[in-house]
């Protein structure tokens, strides 16, 4: 009973260390795939959804997605230059 309780911890251990690797990392972020395998959408900017620089709204075929340029560090509204930059998008 005694060797049992003195390798319970490096047990505990070692569970740990298995959940820590086996867990799905949604950290990653996601590739884009080849322009061979992509699909195509019509996309519309919704009127009024242009929040700043770099983020708006389109409708895709009924459904609404945000969308935030990459790469792109846009003053927010409340910044400034941020209602130029916004009207400029």
């Amino acid at each position: 009973m005694q060797k049992f309780l003195n390798t319970l911890p490096l047990l505990a251990i070692a569970a740990l260390i298995w959940f820590h690797f086996n867990q799905p990392n949604n950290d990653k972020p996601k590739v884009a795939k080849p322009p061979s395998e992509t699909q195509f959408l019509r996309c519309e900017v919704v009127k009024d959804s242009i929040y700043d620089g770099d983020t708006f709204r389109v409708n895709c075929d009924g459904r609404e997605n945000n969308i935030r340029l990459c790469g792109i560090d846009a003053p927010e509204v409340k910044q400034p230059l941020g209602i130029e930059s916004r009207n400029y998008l």
